[in-house]
């Protein structure tokens, strides 16, 4: 006979299987801080997106974070591999499973745990699927109350209202970025990354927008990785004196961002970023949609510009764009300048 151990409240043990694209992570951090701060588990940890891995480290110093590319969360997605996950959660000492992803690993390695009895006296969480689409539809507008909402039935609470998870997020992430002590040294930062070429804004463009900005008599940066292959770009802003702002790490993209007067993105997760250290940030919405994934400007925190006349595919949110008429090269550098000198007071 088995022999069945009693679980305390205080030895419960938690897993997260974090979003996979880093915007989600930004974007699921106050969901993340219910999970890391509930006295309900002894330990959390959170499998999180590797490049986002070093912003939820230094937040959450307590928690145990398992970096993961962003091609091993496809690899979680068969039942083998869930399989190997749940015998790996076990291993770890972990009682309980929770996932922030649309797909069913969150059931396929509950499944697992329980038919392997490798935590018989832990209670996994599946989720409704069906109940989801319908609360989606219904109840949710934006993708942050999406992971507020999937935390608060998994701990058994009231989700809280959008204002106050706008606001939770720049607490959270003014644990790691102090703003009082970041000036505005940056002035305007324009931030080409983006996570598809279906949502990027043509290279050319940004330079003729940094052209425009600085005849104008504003300070410009460019926020990039040296990871992006955009070697001739960089060196055509340097040589128009626009300051390049090269950082690896995410943690130090958000610090840089903090000393910006304001952000120019694409709809990447550094749209996001900017809101969390408290910058205004403009962002250029194409193939997606701003009122699922823009809320800031309830706050005061940003505006957006979106294509007034909409293709038929639109919204695609597709990773690559087959159309005859992209929409991003649809948005001209005039408009865009226009937006910031009408919406922004910057510093000269």
């Amino acid at each position: 006979m088995p022999s069945y151990k009693i679980l305390m409240p205080h030895d419960r043990t938690l897993i997260v299987v974090g979003p996979d694209h880093i915007g989600d992570t930004i974007i699921a951090l106050p969901a993340l801080g219910s999970l890391v701060e509930c006295e309900r588990y002894k330990r959390v940890g959170i499998i999180v997106n590797d490049q986002a891995a070093p912003i939820v480290s230094a937040i959450f110093s307590v928690v145990k974070c398992l970096p993961c590319p962003p091609a091993y969360y496809s690899w979680f997605r068969t039942t083998y591999h869930a399989t190997r996950l749940a015998l790996r959660v076990s291993l770890l000492g972990y009682t309980d499973i929770l996932d922030l992803r649309d797909d069913q690993i969150s059931n396929a390695v509950s499944a697992t745990i329980s038919a392997l009895g490798l935590s018989r006296n832990s209670k996994p969480y599946v989720r409704d699927r069906k109940k989801e689409v319908v609360m989606s539809v219904s109840k949710i507008q934006y993708a942050h109350e999406h992971y507020e909402r999937l935390v608060a039935r998994f701990l058994e609470r009231r989700p809280r209202n959008l204002i106050s998870l706008l606001k939770t997020s720049q607490h959270l992430m003014a644990r790691v970025v102090d703003q009082k002590s970041s000036p505005r040294r940056h002035g305007i930062c324009l931030c080409p990354g983006a996570s598809t070429k279906s949502k990027s804004w043509p290279l050319r463009n940004w330079i003729m927008l940094g052209e425009i900005l600085q005849k104008a008599g504003y300070s410009v940066s460019l926020v990039v990785s040296p990871n992006e292959n955009l070697r001739s770009f960089r060196q055509t802003m340097a040589a128009m004196d626009i300051r390049i702002l090269l950082d690896s790490s995410l943690l130090g993209v958000a610090r840089n961002l903090a000393g910006a007067d304001m952000a120019i993105t694409c709809d990447s997760a550094l749209s996001h970023i900017a809101f969390a250290v408290e910058t205004p940030v403009l962002t250029l919405f194409g193939p997606t949609e701003p009122s699922k994934w823009f809320p800031y400007h309830l706050v005061g925190g940003g505006t957006t510009i979106s294509l007034t006349a909409k293709p038929d595919c639109y919204p695609c949110q597709r990773m690559s764009c087959n159309s005859s008429t992209p929409c991003m090269p649809l948005f001209s550098v005039e408009e865009v300048a226009t937006a910031i000198l009408l919406n922004y007071q910057c510093s000269k």
